[in-house]
């Protein structure tokens, strides 16, 4: 339910239910609940509803127009002018103005005084006065817009004199009051102009000046009354050096207020008119467009400017559209369409196309200005490449001549770039990069020219049909000229050879210009005037660019083709001709036509032989003659990569290998009609996987592999309808002994068993081969796309991975990948599942009995990859809920956890911990923290007395250094180190210092400790264990759990005698595990579980062990 403001009244039930209001205040019991909804749904935000309810209220008020529902109708209105809710005010005005509108015999002075007696400036309290503004500004514009205000002459002085009032108040309604008043007085005579004008405009030029309304109230009474403006103001020249700054400031600040309507203030074209008027239209657009607003590099001051130079237009000569459109807007627009890219950007682009989409179809009779600004446009680039889109709608506004001249320019573009007459620029990123070549004139020519051959194409494409004939020739025999042919000699004969080439046409040029060429092929052979494809007279298109074709192959002393055709193709060229007159001449069916078209379209083609395959994979891929295209391709392929010298040589191989890839082996339809080739597409998949083991590199092989990849899965679309049959004999022969498949694989012509053969030994070879070109990426590919064949293959995977060093860790790694993936996990029962987890936890555990024992990078590479597999592995577990017993693994896992501690310094030593300890958690066993050691300890007895000497640390005057304490009778030490008064102070370390070793046993001058008769009870320290304070004796109470730590917490004399013997060397070790404790060892791991966790964290506090320090030293 919408919200109702205090000022609106209650509905009826609301009045007649609410006791603390008296019964029936608003009068509302008078009137139909269908009349009170009316002014509830003028307030609703859908517009269709406010029409609606205007619409049925006036009519409602027709029937009844001297009773009371008027009188409410109009209380009711203008208390709407003031609710609260900002949005339903315009909808209230709106109705307001209609109703006064369809009932003229309504007094607009009476409306307007019931306006201010409801809401007076003067009584209305502080918190009402934003409400009671808007009330009277939107009662004033409901009167205008009902067209009766300039028709009274009293109730538009006092409109003006309310809206000079409100004018006041900016904070509120900022420009509101003025606007409304120019508008207002737009519309009056001239009389009443000359009457008005005095109130409304003062004398002085610096108020005139200061804002658009006042700029632009002067310009209105500059138009209508100049005369009685020059009595009031006297002779004003607003594009003096004075006044054009101040005109700047005055048209940013109408650029600010337009910034979200989005639209050119009317103030701007004004004083376009008025600079035209007055032959100033150079001196406004250059120091008040150019120099001035676009100077500020404020975005909407930027946007009024190009809003401007699309409204100038129309008023333009062709003179001014020179000096408009070679200036700094246009290149401001320019760098804008460039970098306004992101989805949030504002784009003025199609704000544009709108403007000059108007002046062209606007001045359909005018050629020369059309051509002159479509030609500016087109010149406007970044770095050669214009700014436009190649394909450009306001070009169908052309008129014949405009667009034959625009088609010539082009060609002559294209042909002789001139670089000069470009509005050419470069962005900020552009300017800051370091590569000269980005600013090379060739790149800029490139681009252009690019940009202009597929904007050839898109004229002929979307104005094929309105284009004359002539110029749609023009443009296709230029195409195929320069798509496949190179000028030697100009003659009369041909055309194209008389305009030779300014910057020499490159061979990434020239792929542009013939890919564009068959697009254009394309159009011509669909699209239709007269019949389909056909000219007037009634000969294809085809048909007149392979006549032109063939002209230019007989003219060789002047033409010659840019791939010269080898015999066979000449043949195949004449004989297609030869094919198509006898066609021509003996019959004229639509059968032999549509074959005539065919050949038509094939001699085309073989100019460029790969576009044509490229045409029949991407259209017709269901067709089986794509099957015979693998090798083929296979073959270019694989000699391009072998000598791929030259740049023809590498455009070569990267076409057909984007063919082969994007196209055939990543198209989602194949051939679904095999018929006899199973078999023969059989023999190729193993003919090509091994193909893809024997070749030099990997790249290489990679093509040979995904095609099989393609094989596969065209056998496995296909029925088995023609393949059960030969496998039926092939069993009755006896020839084939595998069984038949079962299940989907039955339904289609894929010979599993065949396939798993033959993947097999590739996988083999993989994996046992050192320098073998196929990779691990690729049978990941094979177990992603078709991952039946995992069943037979993975078993070999897992035998491997206790093999030797390179095949372990190859199988490792395809493990590790493959057991993530949800497509091999759905070709297996849980059963068989589990078991194969169980085969590789065994085999992973066998690894791991060698565990720390890597002596070289390859061994420590094994055990990485082990573990890495282990952690997959415990993975897989968990997100299947697998039950598997770990109690080996974990025993051999706390075995070589000693022989991994001794090599905990190694090089790569980390990331083995790593992985070994994320296993360990994994089994509920908690990775133990380092105890840090502390660096202000005080050294041992063995320690020399120089290591006790502080390192000098910088450069001290002798003022500022400290001088050495002296002992208690005053002599220094002998040997330059403090002696100890009373064998018990240490030397002098400063107060700090002295605080925080005050429990440490003190040393004395020669280095060696002092000797204390032990208390009762208290544990003896070994020789080379350092004296710890009483603090640090508390901290290190609990057990450590760090391997080669330097010593441990002293523990009191009853403890001591618990503790069990230590081995002599000192070195830390656990106790052996009770039987108890190997007992409980024995988990099920349900890793998901987390009671599981809970239990081993359980089982891991009861086993805590403790770490001694062995003092047998003596």
């Amino acid at each position: 339910m919408e919200s109702r403001d205090p000022a609106e009244p209650m509905s009826p039930g609301e009045a007649t239910q609410s006791d603390a209001r008296p019964a029936d205040r608003y009068g509302l019991l008078k009137h139909s609940r269908e009349f009170l909804d009316f002014f509830w749904d003028i307030a609703k935000p859908e517009q269709e509803t406010r029409l609606a309810a205007t619409e049925k209220l006036l009519e409602y008020l027709r029937g009844r127009p001297k009773g009371s529902e008027m009188k409410y109708a109009l209380k009711r209105l203008i208390t709407g002018l003031g609710v609260g809710r900002e949005t339903a005010r315009p909808c209230y005005s709106l109705a307001l103005a209609q109703l006064l509108q369809s009932f003229e015999d309504l007094p607009l002075c009476s409306i307007l005084q019931q306006i201010q007696e409801k809401y007076d400036l003067h009584q209305v309290k502080k918190a009402m006065l934003r409400p009671a503004l808007f009330a009277n500004l939107f009662g004033v514009l409901a009167l205008f817009q009902s067209g009766r205000l300039v028709k009274d002459q009293e109730a538009l002085m006092k409109s003006v004199k309310l809206l000079q009032a409100l004018a006041q108040y900016q904070n509120h309604l900022q420009e509101q009051p003025r606007k409304a008043l120019v508008d207002i007085l737009s519309e009056v005579s001239k009389a009443t102009l000359q009457e008005i004008l005095p109130e409304v405009l003062k004398a002085d030029l610096n108020i005139i000046l200061s804002s658009p309304e006042q700029l632009e109230l002067f310009l209105l009474a500059q138009q209508k009354v100049p005369s009685e403006l020059k009595k009031l103001v006297g002779s004003v020249k607003l594009f003096s050096d004075e006044n054009v700054p101040r005109l700047v400031n005055v048209l940013k600040m109408a650029a600010a207020s337009v910034k979200k309507d989005r639209k050119l203030p009317a103030i701007a074209l004004d004083l376009l008119r008025l600079a035209l008027k007055e032959d100033k239209f150079s001196r406004f657009w250059k120091e008040v467009v150019e120099q001035g607003l676009l100077k500020m590099q404020f975005w909407p001051a930027s946007y009024l400017c190009f809003r401007l130079l699309g409204a100038a237009l129309p008023l333009l000569t062709k003179e001014q559209l020179q000096l408009v459109m070679r200036g700094d807007v246009i290149r401001h627009y320019g760098e804008h369409v460039c970098t306004a890219k992101l989805p949030k950007q504002f784009k003025f682009a199609p704000e544009m196309d709108d403007y000059v989409g108007t002046f062209l179809e606007g001045c359909q009779d005018d050629p020369e200005r059309q051509l002159a600004v479509l030609v500016a446009f087109s010149s406007v680039t970044n770095q050669g490449l214009p700014v436009t889109p190649t394909f450009w709608r306001v070009v169908r506004f052309l008129s014949p001549p405009a667009l034959q001249g625009y088609v010539a320019w082009l060609r002559a573009m294209f042909l002789q770039p001139d670089l000069d007459s470009l509005v050419d620029f470069s962005t900020n990123n552009q300017k800051k990069a370091q590569d000269s070549s980005l600013h090379m004139p060739e790149r800029a020519v490139f681009r252009l020219r690019k940009w202009i051959i597929f904007r050839l194409v898109s004229i002929v494409d979307s104005l094929h049909l309105e284009m004359e004939e002539a110029l749609t020739e023009q443009v296709a025999r230029f195409c195929l000229f320069h798509s496949f042919f190179v000028t030697k000699k100009p003659t009369s004969q041909i055309p194209e050879t008389k305009h030779p080439f300014s910057f020499p046409l490159e061979n990434q040029a020239r792929e542009a210009v013939s890919s564009a060429f068959f697009s254009l092929l394309q159009t011509l052979s669909t699209q239709f005037k007269q019949a389909p494809g056909q000219t007037q007279g009634g000969q294809p298109w085809t048909y007149h660019l392979v006549k032109f074709a063939d002209l230019l192959l007989n003219h060789s002393h002047n033409v010659t083709t840019v791939t010269p055709f080898t015999a066979q193709q000449r043949q195949a060229w004449d004989r297609m001709l030869q094919t198509l007159k006898e066609l021509e001449a003996h019959s004229a069916e639509a059968r032999a036509a549509a074959f005539q078209h065919l050949l038509l379209l094939v001699g085309i083609h073989l100019l460029k032989v790969l576009d044509l395959v490229e045409v029949l994979v991407t259209k017709q891929p269901e067709n089986a003659l794509v099957l015979e295209l693998l090798e083929p391709l296979l073959s270019i392929i694989r000699r391009s990569l072998r000598s791929s010298s030259s740049k023809q040589e590498q455009d070569l191989l990267h076409k057909t290998a984007r063919i082969f890839t994007h196209h055939l082996c990543r198209a989602r339809r194949y051939c679904h009609d095999l018929g006899e080739r199973a078999e023969a597409l059989h023999a190729q998949v193993e003919r090509l996987v091994q193909q893809a083991g024997r070749q030099p590199d990997s790249p290489t092989a990679l093509y040979h592999f995904n095609a099989s990849l393609y094989l596969l899965r065209v056998l496995k679309g296909n029925t088995a309808e023609g393949c059960v049959h030969e496998t039926q004999e092939k069993q009755k022969a006896g020839t084939d002994p595998s069984p038949m498949p079962t299940g989907p694989q039955a339904a289609s012509c894929l010979d599993l068993n065949l396939v798993t053969r033959v993947y097999s030994t590739a996988l083999s070879s993989f994996l046992t081969k050192r320098n073998s070109p196929l990779t691990v990426p690729m049978f990941l590919s094979l177990f992603s796309r078709h991952p039946v064949l995992c069943q037979s293959l993975l078993p070999i995977l897992v035998q491997h991975v206790t093999g030797p060093v390179r095949p372990r860790h190859q199988a490792c790694l395809l493990l590790q990948k493959t057991l993530s993936m949800r497509e091999v996990r759905s070709c297996f029962e849980d059963p068989e599942w589990k078991q194969l987890m169980g085969q590789v936890l065994a085999k992973v555990t066998e690894n791991l009995r060698v565990l720390g024992e890597a002596q070289t990078k390859a061994q420590h590479q094994q055990a990485l990859s082990s573990l890495e597999l282990l952690n997959v592995l415990f993975r897989t577990c968990k997100h299947e809920k697998l039950t598997l017993d770990l109690t080996v693994l974990l025993g051999v896992l706390q075995g070589q956890q000693q022989s991994l501690q001794q090599g905990a310094h190694s090089t790569g030593s980390s990331r083995l911990h790593d992985l070994y300890w994320q296993a360990m958690k994994t089994l509920g066993v908690q990775r133990p923290k380092l105890e840090k050691k502390d660096a202000k300890e005080v050294p041992s007895a063995t320690q020399s007395p120089i290591s006790k000497k502080r390192k000098k640390k910088g450069f001290l005057p002798e003022t500022k250094k400290r001088k050495k304490r002296k002992s208690e009778d005053g002599t220094p030490a002998e040997d330059g180190t403090p002696a100890a008064t009373g064998g018990s102070q240490p030397p002098s370390m400063g107060r700090k210092k002295r605080n925080r070793t005050k429990a440490k046993v003190p040393a004395q001058a020669n280095g060696t400790p002092t000797t204390k008769s032990p208390a009762p009870g208290a544990p003896t320290l070994s020789p080379s264990t350092p004296a710890k304070s009483p603090k640090l004796q508390k901290k290190n109470q609990k057990p450590s759990q760090v391997n080669g730590a330097p010593g441990s917490p002293t523990e009191p004399a009853g403890q001591k005698q618990h503790q069990k013997a230590l081995p002599k060397k000192g070195v830390l070790g656990k106790s052996p595990l009770s039987a108890l404790a190997r007992k409980k060892a024995r988990l099920s791991l349900v890793i998901r579980s987390p009671s599981l966790l809970q239990s081993g964290a359980k089982k891991k506090k009861a086993q805590t062990l403790r770490f001694t320090i062995s003092s047998s030293k003596k």
